[in-house]
């Protein structure tokens, strides 16, 4: 029992003598300390660049990110070598320091200027299903970064890009709250829709709304205009190609950064209108003119102390505030970034707003050498009032009352004044305030943009990617017209109208890519793809009148007679696409772009379609002659030839369509018998809606690539548009 409690004894003595010594054992470890410094061209420090220190030797890698005064530090690194710092930040390139030592107990200091993407001829551009050094673009590409647009008040994507591409128009067709900007790329290319096709993450977002993206997610943005740049996309391309990608992490320390803005509208230029006593006397003085009988209304002192300006009273100061807080970092292996959106905007005319809420994910994960994940996740959910819903209607209404109808008038029901003889005369314009306020329409709007990708490296310059895409959305809405009274406008019958329509589309996407240098003097890129796209659209609409409330706004509350319709379409997208990219000693280049795309909305003599381009450039300013004008930073000439295609037509335009909806009357009785009719008569011929394009540009910088000019002329022809002839409703 004693020899048990000495061998206890020991062992107890042995270890805390070991926790002593460890201390000690772990102090020996020498370690130094790195600082230093991040700024770019103008000396003007970067805030949240990333830092990653790596030493293969001793395998410690470790990463952080710079504060406001674009100051890093390592704390504590081993002592030894050699040690690389990667240096990467927005809308500047990467660089890489190699060979640094560190001495024991000493400080290392680092010192480095990052160059301007924006001010490089090999920035690396964005194309379709791949990225491409800017010197070796043969196709007709606009570029804009997250920067261009930063620091600046955009509820949407077009927004941020009015006036900063060439080529490319960009009309509001409203000033409501996240109205759609019609975009159109080189012009009007066909009678039906003339939009781009707008590819986020590379999942092309043919259907939903492109205002669903938050822009300050977005971190670059490509317009391919030209047929060598968007031949890739095909049947779809015609009107050009609008590329999203939206921010990913970098290596470093979990960084946060927050982005909002708060604001007041107003409507700072009016339509000079007449006020009460002017426009009384212009009413009895064409009443005078005109032999009529004066209007009452335009003679009572009373009458005439209402003063109302109906441009004050429709259009209200608004509030507008959009905030965003995201963070992002990781290490080399895995990398994440995380954002939540918040956007409110009330609408210029009373009575409306949107409000949207933004989540995105995307994060990215190196497995092993070879393989390589990811996913990008965009949630959006908008609510909105009275927007795009009758508004043309609504400004002739506020132009053309009276300024001698009230606003207000409690003694109503609804508490609205309305127009009537004793106070308007014959002007019979509504009171636009209480209009909007009574008939009410709501939307509401969800949306998901998925996209999940696995890359593999086969061999040495040679990947495997698969790509799969969700676009889904849900667009729900609801009108209620209830009981009011304005004088003579009244509804004493309330109506409920409802709709929802549900929309999703997949995509799955398998390419091959082959990169290789050859001495240094030759450089191939080659792709190869197969994809498939479906769509399933479904909608379900119904209304009903009679209900015991304006409160109570369902339809089981009704007691009135209702009505209720729905319908469904689907369609599918199968292709084969192929590029080559090849340049010669750095200086010569050679594009060739193939697409074959098959459509179900297409009958079967024409179900497939093929869309081939070419292009060559020249890179002048790498000859030797080039040498004696440094002023010349980078000149490049470049011409491109290429046939794009359109498919955005009816789901079923090729098939002969019918319609249950006609009744026909029959018999001495007059009945009503249910019956159908045809709609549209259907072409098994129906073809593909083709473009020609034919470009010619010219790339030039001077003074080191500070100032740039690019200059294109084109030709472009559609032929074969798809415009669908009327039945007449006489002859059949």
């Amino acid at each position: 029992m004693r020899v048990d409690c000495l061998k206890a004894r020991a062992m107890f003595c042995a270890l805390l003598l070991l926790l002593l010594i460890s201390p000690g054992l772990y102090a020996q470890v020498k370690t130094g300390v790195v600082k230093g410094l991040i700024s770019d061209n103008n000396n003007e420090p970067i805030a949240g660049a990333s830092v990653v220190i790596r030493n293969t030797t001793n395998n410690f890698t470790t990463g952080t990110s710079t504060d406001s005064a674009g100051m890093f530090t390592f704390p504590r690194v081993p002592s030894g070598g050699p040690y690389s710092f990667t240096f990467s930040a927005i809308g500047f390139d990467r660089q890489t320091l190699s060979g640094y030592m560190i001495k024991d107990d000493a400080t290392t200091s680092v010192m480095i200027k990052l160059k301007d993407s924006a001010e490089t001829i090999d920035q690396v551009v964005v194309i379709g299903y791949g990225t491409q050094k800017k010197s070796d673009l043969t196709g007709a590409v606009s570029t804009v970064s997250a920067k261009d647009f930063s620091g600046q008040a955009y509820s949407n994507v077009n927004q941020a890009l009015q006036g900063k591409v060439p080529g490319v128009e960009f009309t509001s067709t409203s000033g409501e709250p996240g109205a759609k900007v019609q975009v159109r790329i080189r012009g009007m290319g066909t009678f039906g829709n003339s939009g781009p096709l707008y590819v986020i993450d590379g999942v092309p977002f043919s259907g939903g709304d492109i205002n669903t993206i938050n822009p300050n997610d977005i971190a670059n943005i490509s317009v391919l205009k030209d047929a060598s740049a968007a031949a890739i996309y095909g049947s779809r391309a015609a009107n050009g190609v609008i590329l999203v990608t939206t921010k990913k992490g970098v290596a470093g320390k979990p960084r946060f950064s927050y982005n909002g803005y708060y604001g007041i509208q107003s409507v700072n230029r009016k339509i000079p209108m007449l006020e009460t006593p002017e426009f009384a006397a212009l009413v009895n003085e064409a009443d005078q003119n005109g032999a009529f009988a004066p209007q009452p209304a335009f003679n009572n002192p009373e009458n005439l102390k209402t003063n109302t300006d109906w441009q004050d009273a429709s259009f209200p100061s608004s509030s507008i505030h959009d905030h965003l807080l995201s963070i992002s970092g990781g290490s080399e292996n895995a990398r994440y970034s995380v954002s939540g959106g918040m956007l409110n905007n009330q609408g210029s005319m009373v009575f409306s707003f949107l409000k949207r809420y933004t989540l995105r994910v995307n994060s990215q994960f190196n497995i092993g050498k070879k393989l390589v994940i990811g996913e990008s996740i965009n949630l959006t959910r908008s609510h909105g009032l009275n927007l795009g819903y009758g508004n043309n209607l609504d400004l002739a209404y506020m132009l053309g009352a009276a300024p001698t109808m009230k606003v207000y008038k409690p003694e109503n029901l609804g508490g609205y004044a309305g127009p009537n003889q004793a106070e308007t005369g014959i002007n019979n314009r509504d009171n636009i305030v209480g209009r909007r306020d009574n008939n009410r329409n709501y939307t509401t709007n969800f949306n998901m943009l998925a996209s999940l990708y696995a890359e593999y490296t086969i061999l040495p310059g040679l990947k495997y990617k698969l790509n799969l895409g969700l676009n889904q959305g849900l667009y729900t809405g609801k009108t209620y017209l209830g009981l009011f009274q304005m004088d003579n406008r009244s509804n004493l019958r309330q109506r409920l109208s409802m709709y929802r329509n549900l929309n999703a589309e997949y995509l799955a996407e398998n390419t091959l890519t082959y990169e290789k240098t050859f001495n240094n003097d030759y450089a191939v890129n080659l792709l190869a793809g197969y994809t498939e796209q479906n769509g399933d659209y479904s909608s379900l609409s119904g209304s009903r009148q009679d209900f015991p409330s304006n409160d109570i706004q369902v339809f089981d509350a009704g007691t009135g007679p209702s009505v209720i319709g729905g319908n469904r379409a689907e369609w599918a997208l199968r292709s084969f696409l192929g590029r080559a990219n090849i340049t010669f000693f750095k200086k010569y280049l050679l594009t060739a772009t193939v697409r074959r795309d098959g459509s179900s909305r297409f009958g079967s003599q024409n179900k497939y379609g093929n869309f081939p381009s070419f292009a060559l450039g020249w890179n002048v300013d790498r000859e030797k002659f080039m040498d004696a004008i440094p002023a010349i930073s980078a000149l490049k000439v470049r011409a491109s030839w290429g046939q794009l295609g359109n498919q955005e037509i009816g789901n079923y335009e090729s098939l002969t369509t019918i319609s249950t909806t006609p009744q026909y009357i029959f018999g001495s009785t007059q009945s009503i018998a249910s019956a159908a009719a045809v709609l549209s008569l259907g072409n098994e011929a129906l073809k593909w809606e083709t473009t020609t394009q034919t470009n010619v540009g010219i790339d030039l910088a001077f003074l080191n690539n500070r100032l740039n000019f690019t200059a294109d002329y084109w030709v472009k022809n559609t032929d074969g548009i798809l415009l669908r002839t009327p039945i007449s409703g006489a002859t059949g």
